[in-house]
């Protein structure tokens, strides 16, 4: 399985609004579909059990940066789905990949899918032995425990399991990780 990693420049998009930026038609046949996921809420205030000293801080940014994106995939062809804040959580953020790319209406092996997630991420003890470094990364839901606490993170072995299912589907599967410890 082939995941690709890149960084997006959004400067010059031309639009004050993702929201106001219609998908364009595209006459090449192809399907596009992107999951753009942006969590800047973090904080006592979103998870208040756990303790103030283990919250992530808000993040200024990232929801914005996923609007100018599927503004930008929109004039591609993409057909954008997005999840912010509260409703990217750990499950949430699962059910929509399952949804999104694995339950699509009339699947092609010519499909593009595109995932993205902007948000926090942190290294947590590898639970399976795997991770040479000893390791396993992960990505910051909304209803995360915590900082001391990687259990409702997402592992990059639970994230991975589920994008080689969608690869098998289609080669044209992009993950963009938008942040630490993202590799």
């Amino acid at each position: 399985v082939l995941l690709t990693f890149f960084t997006v420049g959004l400067t010059g998009i031309g639009c004050s609004s993702a929201e106001q930026t219609q998908t364009k038609k595209r006459s090449d046949g192809l399907r596009r579909i992107a999951l753009l996921v942006g969590v800047d809420h973090y904080g006592a205030q979103y998870t208040p059990a756990v303790l103030k000293k283990h919250q992530w801080v808000r993040l200024h940014g990232t929801v914005n940066d996923t609007k100018m994106l599927g503004a930008m995939l929109k004039t591609k062809g993409f057909e954008v789905n997005y999840l912010h804040n509260q409703n990217a959580t750990r499950d949430g953020i699962l059910e929509a990949v399952k949804k999104v790319f694995l339950e699509r209406n009339n699947p092609k092996k010519t499909d593009v899918l595109y995932f993205h997630f902007s948000g926090h991420g942190q290294q947590i003890q590898d639970d399976d032995g795997d991770e040479i470094d000893g390791y396993d990364e992960s990505l910051i839901p909304y209803d995360n425990a915590g900082k001391a606490d990687g259990s409702r993170n997402l592992r990059d072995d639970d994230l991975g399991a589920i994008f080689a299912k969608i690869a098998s589907d289609t080669p044209n599967l992009i993950v963009a990780i938008d942040s630490c410890h993202s590799g």
